[in-house]
């Protein structure tokens, strides 16, 4: 005896299930830890308790003020954050400190020397992200005139300091000044901390090579002294 025909059992119109495309989950609130972060690439990795795998996260997902640091800045950083469910991926949402925010790189007092006389350290015009550390002098090690910077050896700092062309001294304003023009030029400059850490100089200005021949102001002459009259040849 036959039985009743099977059925042909229709997949749902929008794909089967193991193609469905999966909704993100509702957030759950967790706690974690980043582990890395990628700047250049925009996104990094936390470990929390709430999930066996490491965490995603995208730049977004940082507060403003942290999206800008380093990994070395925001690395062991304890986090609260949304853990969510995207396609089967654990992913992190609306990160937030749980402690007081990082703070940009210590600097050693040998780079804040206080200013020389006559030349105060002015406060700069953006506050606390760009903070002057006093007024220098070195030898211009390096100058790419391509690619528009170069490097200072300075006379008292353990590092070498970046500069950009437009911080050159101002005789060489209006013209593309070549290697031979720049490289162990002596002169003075400001240093400033950037708001990433790193330190570049600013406001470039020639030292003057003093002494007969340079190119600066010559040394005032020995004063002269008298000839002793001379006796005139017995005849």
């Amino acid at each position: 005896v036959k039985g009743p025909p099977l059925m042909k059992r229709e997949p749902p119109e929008d794909g089967p299930p193991s193609k469905r495309a999966r909704s993100p989950a509702v957030g759950e609130p967790a706690v974690g830890r980043i582990i890395s972060f990628f700047a250049q690439k925009g996104y990094g990795f936390l470990q929390s308790g709430v999930c066996a795998k490491d965490v995603f996260f995208p730049r977004a997902a940082l507060p403003l003020e942290l999206q800008e640091l380093e990994l070395n800045q925001l690395k062991g950083l304890e986090v609260n954050f949304t853990f969510l469910e995207m396609d089967g991926k654990p992913r992190g949402e609306n990160i937030s400190p749980r402690g007081p925010l990082p703070g940009p790189p210590r600097v050693s007092p040998l780079l804040a020397p206080p200013a020389p006389p006559g030349l105060p350290s002015m406060p700069h015009p953006g506050g606390d992200r760009q903070a002057l550390l006093g007024i220098h002098t070195g030898t211009l090690r390096s100058y790419d005139a391509k690619k528009g910077f170069g490097f200072i050896l300075p006379d008292d700092l353990p590092e070498d300091i970046f500069y950009l062309r437009s911080e050159l001294p101002p005789e060489l304003d209006g013209i593309e000044p070549m290697r031979n023009q720049v490289v162990d030029r002596r002169v003075d400059f400001e240093v400033r901390q950037m708001e990433n850490g790193k330190l570049r100089a600013q406001k470039l200005r020639f030292i003057a090579p003093r002494g007969p021949g340079g190119p600066g102001p010559l040394l005032p002459p020995p004063p002269m002294i008298p000839r002793a009259p001379q006796m005139p040849a017995p005849s």
